[in-house]
């Protein structure tokens, strides 16, 4: 039998593996970007209800007339109306099928004929009255559309002029805040001690619920004991670098984490009806959120285990840097509890005003010191002095817009910076833990990676292409969201962000072709990701029917190839649907595509269907020993394109299809894998006729490979006629394996020799008698007399 042979291989590409809990990390973002870049798809839209719609409307109407309307209350309306316009659209699109639909029924009916039948009359009509109320509903929907397009534009510049306002509000500047300041302690604790002792949150919750709370956060904290030690004693030595400042950091500041984060839920929940704001539950947020940022110090600056942290840095570097991380981590905690909280938001006491001007300028100052420290570092001089260069002004802007009274501008500017930066590192944290996954998903790899292609079929050496442009698609989502962080992060209006949303959303219209990016993009992943499962199913029943011994191999065969084109259909049918394209428009592009044929594409469609008919009808299966023309071989793979035949040279020979079905071919193991051998053999006049038979006859069935069992397959000895200078026998006999034919030759000829030279049996060899005549002998004789004394006349000469 024939070995199994594999497809072409591609070249490996070596990647350097993480270890498993790496690697689970790297899984766990890849299902996040799968869940948050199918969150617009799965959101289902809003039912539509035309009283509701107009309640909606008008309420929202009323509310802008109202010039005294918060800009909350604005965004709130502003969000219901895009739900709304949501489903509005929905109807327009669901009318505008349903219009078509009615205006083809009519098509088709044709005009009103005198003979017509009152069936086909009643029906005409019925289609007439469905296309008027669809017509109205159809124009209801679109006034709905206006009118909701027109008040988010109002509402979109209300906002505007609003969020304007609140950023470029002026207080004091820092002289006249300093000036302000309470002449001493009581005074100033006269201005705080309202804010401490009314807006905690706890005044207002019972014993019970604060013992309850208690045990609460006791539990979660001895829980978090459990696991810092369990962390520790089996990662904390890990090989793996990441893994182990990992392990660290969260062992180092997790059991003060989730208490803090528990209490945090606990309060919130229970403080969330109150009219106004607390500061307990804000605080405990703010708590976690420095923990967080002291873990990610910890685990890119801090080393471990006497090892080098994960970001290199001269020894003289990494003390300041760490340092000036912690107090950032600190201030940056604290001026994010000072932003959000609507306490210090609406509250002008000069005391309040100071203390966000002094969190503000500490802030921006270490900023402004770790940029400068970062320029330092070795092998980041080019980055760090693009980043000096950019940050350092806005920096400094953030910080002198607060001194001169303009708060609300200066903290726009550093938390949109922060915000910007945030997201950059987001990006690349992202696509640092994606690379090495999806590197070895598509070029091969240890560990899950290399469990994950098994179950898809890759070989080690075959590259993965779903999973490749997996890794693109999902990159340049990444990307997009990135952009549109950036983008919804800086706008003071969101007009420009939605209309930017809707552009990817609805797209925009070329003629009478519709363009949508978003869906475009979706239907792209869709079809890879679709594509990729299909791999996997085929992989999975491909396992499933090897082991069922009622299938024959070209059988199995057949079988996962039809599944895999069915899937690869399957995939290209969700991403068309998806992408929003109209599958009326495929019978446009199957009329392209058949004048194609005609013109040039003959070929390739004449080799497709004669791979379907090789594939369902089973002439040639894989294994097979064919002959094609003058090419010789076994059949390693058989596609709807073309056919592979590696020949005895081990040289793959790619034939078309169409010669398969076309030409004449030879199977040699179409419906039975025996085969005849033939051997003639000579022996010499006087030779045993009946010894030389029996002695080839014990031969042939001596070797295994001789079928000698079955009736009217036994081997025969045929005595074929007397030639010149021999008796001529031949030897006929059939073997199991036809493909072994010339070994099986081989072995019965040495086996025949051997034999026949111990019983003495004499294969002749061709002989001639030449027979010369009297003259010619006299005449050759003068010749060569003449030659010698010309040779010793010469050689007198010569001494002479």
């Amino acid at each position: 039998m024939n070995k199994k042979f594999s497809s072409h291989h591609h070249s490996l590409r070596s990647t350097k593996m993480l270890p498993p809990l790496a690697d689970h990390l790297r899984l766990l973002c890849f299902l996040l970007l799968i869940l948050l870049f199918h969150a617009p798809v799965l959101a289902a839209p809003s039912d539509y209800n035309e009283d509701a719609i107009r309640l909606v409307i008008d309420e929202t109407k009323s509310m802008v007339k109202n010039k005294t309307t918060e800009f909350e209350e604005l965004t709130k309306a502003s969000e219901r109306l895009g739900t709304t316009l949501t489903s509005v659209r929905q109807c327009v699109k669901s009318n505008k099928e349903e219009l078509d639909k009615v205006s083809q029924s009519l098509e088709e009916l044709g005009a009103k004929g005198v003979d017509e039948s009152n069936e086909v009359s009643q029906q005409r009509k019925n289609f007439r009255t469905t296309k008027m109320n669809t017509q109205q509903d159809l124009t209801q929907c679109n006034v709905f559309v206006m009118q909701i397009d027109e008040l988010l534009n109002t509402i979109s510049e209300r906002r505007q002029k609003l969020a304007t306002l609140n950023i470029l509000n002026k207080h004091d500047d820092l002289i006249a805040l300093i000036s302000a300041q309470p002449p001493g302690f009581r005074e100033w604790w006269a201005e705080f001690s309202p804010f401490f002792n009314q807006q905690s949150g706890w005044e207002g919750l019972s014993f019970f619920v604060v013992i309850l709370g208690g045990v609460l956060v006791s539990v979660i904290f001895f829980l978090s004991l459990w696991l810092r030690k369990f962390l520790l004693s089996e990662h904390a030595n890990h090989h793996h670098p990441i893994v182990r400042a990992l392990v660290n950091s969260l062992a180092h500041y997790l059991y003060l984490l989730f208490p803090v984060l528990t209490m945090g839920i606990f309060v919130q929940l229970l403080t969330s009806n109150r009219k106004s704001p607390t500061y307990l539950a804000p605080l405990a947020f703010t708590v976690c959120l420095y923990l967080l940022l002291r873990m990610l110090i910890r685990f890119f600056v801090k080393s471990t285990g006497g090892n080098e942290p994960l970001l290199p840095m001269p020894s003289h570097l990494t003390s300041p840097f760490e340092r000036y991380l912690k107090w950032t981590a600190l201030f940056l905690s604290l001026n994010i509890f000072l932003v959000s909280s609507e306490f210090f938001q609406k509250n002008d006491v000069p005391s309040f005003l100071l203390l966000r001007v002094t969190m503000l300028t500490l802030l921006c100052l270490l900023w402004i010191r770790l940029i400068w420290l970062f320029v330092n570092v070795p092998g980041r001089e080019k980055s760090g002095k693009w980043l000096r260069l950019f940050l350092t002004p806005v920096l400094a802007a953030a910080m002198i817009t607060g001194w001169l009274g303009y708060l609300n501008l200066s903290e726009y500017i550093l938390t949109n910076t922060l915000k910007t930066i945030g997201g950059i590192l987001l990006y690349f944290s992202t696509k640092y833990l994606l690379e090495g996954g999806f590197q070895s998903l598509s070029y091969g790899g240890s560990g899950w990676p290399a469990r994950i292609r098994k179950k898809f079929g890759l070989e080690d050496q075959q590259v993965g292409t779903s999973f490749f442009w997996l890794h693109i698609l999902l990159d340049l989502f990444a990307l997009a969201l990135l952009l549109l962080f950036i983008i919804s992060s800086w706008s003071i209006s969101q007009k420009f962000f939605s209309q930017t949303v809707n552009l990817l959303n609805e797209g925009f219209t070329i003629g009478h072709i519709s363009i949508a990016p978003g869906r475009i993009f979706i239907g792209i992943f869709l079809f890879f990701l679709f594509w990729t499962l299909s791999l996997w199913a085929k992989n999975l029943i491909k396992e499933h029917l090897a082991n069922n011994s009622h299938l024959t191999a070209s059988a199995r065969d057949a079988t996962i190839t039809v599944t895999g084109y069915l899937g690869f259909i399957l995939a290209l049918l969700a991403g068309c649907g998806a992408s929003g394209m109209s599958f009326t428009s495929l019978t446009v592009i199957a009329g392209a595509l058949s004048v194609g044929i005609g013109f040039g594409l003959q070929n390739i469609v004449n080799n497709f269907v004669s791979g379907l008919i090789l594939i369902f009808e089973r002439p040639i299966q894989r294994g097979d020993w064919i002959a094609v023309g003058p090419t010789e071989g076994y059949v390693t793979e058989i596609s709807v394109r073309s056919t592979v035949i590696r020949t005895f040279d081990r040289a793959d020979v790619i034939v078309p299809n169409s010669e398969l079905i076309s030409s004449q071919v030879t199977n040699w193991m179409y419906s039975d894998r025996k085969g005849r051998v033939k051997i003639p053999i000579g022996v010499a006049y006087g030779s045993d006729t009946e010894v030389v038979k029996k002695l080839l006859l014990e031969v042939a069935y001596s070797h295994p490979e001789v079928v000698t069992t079955e009736t009217n397959l036994e081997p025969q000895v045929l005595f074929m006629e007397f030639a010149e200078s021999s008796l001529n026998f031949e030897l006929r006999c059939f073997i199991h394996e036809v493909d072994k034919r010339l070994i099986c030759r081989s072995d019965l000829n040495f086996a025949i020799d051997k034999i026949f030279r111990e019983h003495q049996i004499v294969i002749p060899f061709p002989q001639r008698d030449l027979n010369l005549k009297g003259e010619f002998i006299s005449a050759r004789a003068n010749v060569d007399s003449t030659q010698a004394v010309k040779e010793t006349t010469l050689g007198d000469s010569v001494s002479k």
